[in-house]
């Protein structure tokens, strides 16, 4: 298996991270008393000074809304097991959710998908032997380089690299 990530750089390891990290939030997800927003039955309810009243199968329940903002229908979610637990709706909770535990999975998906996407640039370039202005670490010396290097030692070496004249310039002894 580990053949098929090479050449992806670092990718595809800080994508399990992250991945590993998702599973974290998504456990704590699934232990939190919020698990409720997302597995519970979403009823109607009406607020009246802070005390959210809903109904489910027949049964009055309420509920208080210590963050009360006289709104007057509120979304309840409810546990069809024990209707007496129940939670609002909180759309900052869910946006929350979504973006730690949704977000962490699209992010190592992504970043596999860069690896990959590396390694294909990397390959189709050794395969068309194109090079970037800059060069490729780790495929030699530049041909232009190379060049320059043997006409020099022809020369006799006298060509000094750096110096404007061509001269050795550290002083004589």
């Amino acid at each position: 298996m580990r053949h098929w990530f090479e050449g992806t750089s670092p990718f595809p390891g800080v994508a399990l991270v992250v991945f590993v990290l998702g599973c974290g939030f998504l456990l704590a997800d699934l232990l939190s008393p919020s698990t409720l927003q997302w597995t519970g039955q979403a009823v109607r309810g009406t607020e009246r000074v802070g005390i959210v009243y809903y109904s489910f199968r027949g049964q009055e329940y309420t509920l208080d809304d210590p963050a009360s903002a006289h709104v007057t229908s509120r979304t309840v979610y409810v546990d069809p097991s024990n209707p007496s637990n129940a939670m609002l709706d909180n759309t900052l909770n869910r946006a929350v959710d979504i973006a730690t535990v949704g977000g962490s999975y699209v992010l190592s998906a992504l970043l596999v998908a860069v690896g990959f996407a590396r390694r294909g640039r990397r390959r189709r370039k050794r395969r068309l032997g194109t090079r970037d202005s800059r060069g490729t670490f780790g495929e030699g010396i530049d041909p232009d380089t190379v060049a320059r290097l043997l006409a020099r030692q022809r020369q006799g070496g006298k060509a000094h690299r750096g110096h404007p004249t061509g001269a050795d310039p550290t002083p004589p002894r």
